[in-house]
Parts: C-alpha cells; structure tokens; sequence
C-alpha cells in the first residue's frame, strides 16, 4: 500500500466515532450524581422518587425545652453519682474505725499503804456499829408504836368501866425498863380486873341515894306517914348548909360533868346523909384517880429515853 492509502485510511479512521466515548460520558454523569448525592443526602432521591409530601414543621420551644430536661437529668444522674460515692467512702471508714481506735490506756493505781489499811479497817468497824444503831433504833420505834397502842387500849377500857387486866400486862411488858411507870403500873392493878364507875353510872346510883338520904326519920305520927310518901325537896344552887341545899348543889355540879366539885359539896352533909353517900364517893374518887393514874402513865411513857449518841467519825 502506497504512502497515499495509508493517510486516507487514518483520516477515515479519525472521523469514525469511538465506542468509548459514549461509556466516558456515561462515567462523567454518574459521578456528578455520587457527588450531589453525598452533598444533599437523601434529598435527591426524595425529590425524584418519594410522593410529593409536606415537610413537618419542628417546634423550637418544646426542642430547647426538651435539651434543658435532657440537661438536668443528667445533671442529677452526676450527683446521684457523686454522692455514692461518698457513701462508699463513708462505710469503708465507719467499718475501719473499731480496728483503728486505741484503748484508753488507764494508770495502775497505786498499791494501799498500811494507813490507808488501817483507815478502811475502822470505816468498815464504823459501819457495823452505824447498822446496829439502826437495827436497835428501829427495834426501839416499833416498841414506841406498839406501846402507844396497848396503852390506848387500856385507857378506853379503864374509863369504859372494863376490866383492863389484859391490856396492862402487855403494857408493862413492852415498858418493863421504864422506872418511872412501873409505881403507876402496881396502883393500876387494883382497879383492873373489875374496872371503876363510869360518870354516867355515877349520876344514875347518886339519883337512886337522893331519896334515902332526905328521907325524915322513921315516925309513927299521920305526918310522918304522909311525908314518906311525898318528897319535896330542893332544886338547882340554892344557898344553905341542910342536905336538901347541898344535895341540891351536887347533883347540879355533878350534870355539869364537875365530879370533884359534887364530892366537894357531899362533904357538907350531915353524919346520917353521908353515910348514905359514902360508898357513892369512893366510886367517884375511884374513877377520878384511876383518870390520874391514865394522865400520868401517859406522861411516864412519853418522856424521852436516854439515847446513845453515835461516836464522831474518825
């Protein structure tokens, strides 16, 4: 083939369209849409593809409001954090404290010497003495009580008109030390197995002697008759020294309660009157001095006792 072939050839060639300029094309158009992809995300193929839609419209306050809540919960998670492990911290100390701690290391005391020795020895003496005092001080106020007792016992029986024989000897027995109630005690007996006369019992024999001792002498006459039968005699305090004016006056001094001022006045009484009243005035002076004999066993049993003193402290 001669030179003049050949260039028409290549030029023909030339001129022919080439297979891979269209796949070039192609390659150029597929990477612009990769790069516009990248760029809009999925806003091209929504836009070619996807149904035509209306884009929903985002509320700034509930975001931000939602961002703050999101912030204090995590705020809150931090310190819930935080504090447990503080809590931790704390029982891991609390549990290494009983090991940690020291005793208190407390001195010796010191040995006793024979002074302290004897001084304990006298303060245990002391107390043994003390609790014997107490012991006996005790004894005495339980004797105290029961003495006053017994001996109210027989001062209700004695002034009752009873015999009070019982209640006198368990009274001397609980006061047999006493000296001075044992002379009250002897004359008491005489007067305590029958008891005395009461004042009531007194009024009622001396209103039975009135008439006997105002009675006339014994007469024959129609007037001595008469004057047995009917008694007129004195009332009140009248003056006078006959039996019906000092009868009178002591049967007034006697409803008074005045046992010593009736006998007083009874004394005035002639010889044949008195008489009468005489056994009535021994049973008066009976329960007056049977009343004394009370008042003084009274006084006897209610005088302090000597005492022992407690020795002072050593």
């Amino acid at each position: 083939m001669t030179n003049t072939q050949e260039e028409t050839t290549m030029t023909a060639s030339a001129n022919k369209p080439s297979a891979f300029a269209g796949l070039r094309k192609v390659v150029y158009a597929l990477g612009i849409l990769l790069i516009v992809w990248f760029v809009f995300g999925e806003a091209v193929p929504r836009y070619f593809f996807a149904p035509e839609e209306t884009p929903p419209i985002a509320s700034t306050g509930a975001v931000v409001q939602v961002e703050n809540y999101k912030q204090q919960i995590e705020m809150l998670n931090n310190r819930i954090d935080a504090l447990e492990v503080k809590l931790k911290t704390f029982e891991e100390v609390l549990a290494a404290t009983p090991a940690n701690v020291e005793p208190l290391a407390l001195p010796e005391p010191a040995p006793l010497t024979d002074v302290d020795n004897e001084r304990m020895a006298k303060m245990e003496e002391r107390m043994v003495m003390l609790q014997s005092q107490l012991d006996d001080s005790q004894t005495k106020a339980e004797i105290k009580i029961a003495t006053i007792s017994t001996f109210s016992q027989m001062r209700e029986a004695a002034l009752r008109g009873d015999a009070f024989a019982n209640q006198l000897a368990a009274l001397e027995k609980l006061s047999h030390d006493n000296s001075e109630a044992k002379s009250i005690f002897a004359e008491l007996k005489t007067y305590s197995e029958k008891g005395v006369a009461t004042p009531r019992e007194l009024e009622k024999s001396f209103a039975a002697l009135v008439p006997k001792a105002l009675a006339p002498a014994t007469s024959d006459s129609l007037l001595g008759n008469v004057s047995s039968l009917v008694s007129i005699r004195k009332v009140g305090e009248p003056a006078g020294s006959d039996d019906q004016a000092v009868i009178a006056r002591a049967e007034t001094k006697l409803e008074r309660g005045d046992l010593d001022g009736a006998k007083k006045e009874l004394a005035q009484l002639s010889p044949p009157a008195a008489s009468i009243f005489a056994g009535w005035i021994a049973d008066a002076q009976n329960h007056e001095h049977i009343r004394t004999l009370c008042d003084d066993l009274e006084r006897a049993l209610s005088a302090p006792q000597a005492t022992e003193t407690l020795a002072p402290a050593q």
